[in-house]
């Protein structure tokens, strides 16, 4: 039994039902190679000791505990530049006051 499509993929020739199931099965083949292919480009995935036999809800739990961690220590550095530029901003008034001072005494002596 013959499957005949009207219009012919290449020339006059007709397709039959063996030659479509063919045509299938290269088709799958193709596919095959092609995910193989994909599966061959993509590089292996390492995974580090640390993370090893851990289930996704503990890898979740550690990222967490790192994310508040590194949080704490960003707000400990931001009190820590806010202090330093208090100091540095005492100390330069009271060099300008002692300047000033000292601008005083020596007008004072020359009078």
């Amino acid at each position: 039994m013959s499957i005949v499509v009207e219009e012919a993929p290449l020339g006059d020739t007709q397709v039959t039902e063996n030659q479509g199931v063919t045509i299938e099965q290269e088709t799958q083949e193709d596919f095959i190679q092609a995910e193989a292919q994909l599966e061959a480009d993509q590089p292996e995935v390492t995974i580090p000791e640390k993370y090893a036999g851990k289930s996704l809800e503990d890898v979740i739990e550690m990222h967490q505990n790192a994310e508040r961690v590194l949080g704490k220590q960003g707000m400990e550095v931001g009190e820590q530049r806010k202090l330093i530029e208090s100091l540095i901003s005492t100390q330069q008034q009271g060099y300008s006051r002692f300047k000033m001072v000292g601008d005083v005494q020596h007008q004072m002596s020359r009078a």
